[in-house]
């Protein structure tokens, strides 16, 4: 990422351009970012079989107590990615999580912390279960 390129994004919107330029500027002024980059993120590589097949990086954030030079850390970052040539898409995922303790009272009684059948011992174990999904809904 070259200077000349930062100003290019100014001289094409000026007042988004200079945003992510100032942030841009930030970033990579000295190595402010650099422990970010090393200690916060962490990557996965998914090399593609061949040439038509795609190679997936993953970068994954752990966004919990976040200062806000990470906040520009990591915006710096996303600019980088998306202005280079070679990435064809970028998306943000929430990350997931498994809240059994609240699904199992839901599913039993709908009463908060009211759960009869596991009360009985009737928990699951032993049991094989299937879900089917489309995954077409992406909202």
């Amino acid at each position: 990422w070259a200077q000349e390129d930062a100003q290019s994004v100014v001289d094409y919107d000026e007042d988004r351009g200079y945003a992510w330029y100032s942030i841009l500027s930030y970033t990579v002024a000295e190595t402010r970012c650099r422990e970010f980059y090393q200690e916060k993120l962490i990557w996965r590589t998914a090399i593609g079989k061949d040439e038509k097949d795609f190679t997936y990086n993953r970068v994954y954030w752990n966004n919990t107590e976040v200062s806000e030079e990470d906040q520009y850390c990591i915006l710096g970052f996303l600019v980088v990615v998306a202005v280079d040539a070679t990435v064809c898409h970028m998306e943000i995922t929430p990350a997931t999580s498994v809240s059994n303790p609240t699904a199992a009272w839901l599913t039993q009684t709908g009463l908060e912390n009211e759960m009869p059948w596991t009360d009985l011992g009737l928990d699951g174990a032993g049991q094989v279960v299937a879900v089917s999904d489309t995954g077409i809904d992406r909202e």
